[in-house]
């Protein structure tokens, strides 16, 4: 049985490298390390929260308004973005013509994440 992480035990370590969590269903590669769950701590690494808001269209795909993540600190907005991608595919090529917006004011991707930061993603629109 794998350790026991904040959302229940974490069996990846039972499973091959590229498995995913089976508690979570999806993993992400964290540079060297093999894939991990990343709802589940890692020891000696700090972990911040914070929670993207989908607005429009992106919503519509993911089948939900608000997504919470779980990032090391030292995360900017761009990992954030890269981690939705990895768990909604779907969402590719509408995120990359998204701008991300912290507290009504448009920021870079390369703004860092602060612990407990919402973060709303504003897909492209038109009209008229």
């Amino acid at each position: 049985m794998g350790r026991l992480g904040r959302h229940g035990p974490c069996r990846d370590e039972q499973r091959p490298r590229a498995a995913a969590c089976i508690d979570h269903a999806w993993t992400g590669r964290i540079g060297p390390f093999p894939s991990v769950c990343w709802f589940h701590d890692r020891p000696g690494v700090t972990m911040i929260h914070c929670t993207l808001v989908l607005l429009a269209r992106l919503a519509e795909i993911a089948g939900t308004a608000e997504v919470s993540m779980k990032m090391e600190a030292g995360a900017t907005v761009a990992d954030a973005v890269e981690q939705l991608r990895e768990r909604h595919p779907g969402l590719f090529d509408l995120l990359e013509a998204s701008v991300p917006a912290i507290d009504d004011e448009y920021v870079p991707m390369d703004t860092p994440v602060k612990d407990g930061m919402t973060i709303a993603l504003i897909p492209p629109v038109s009209g008229g």
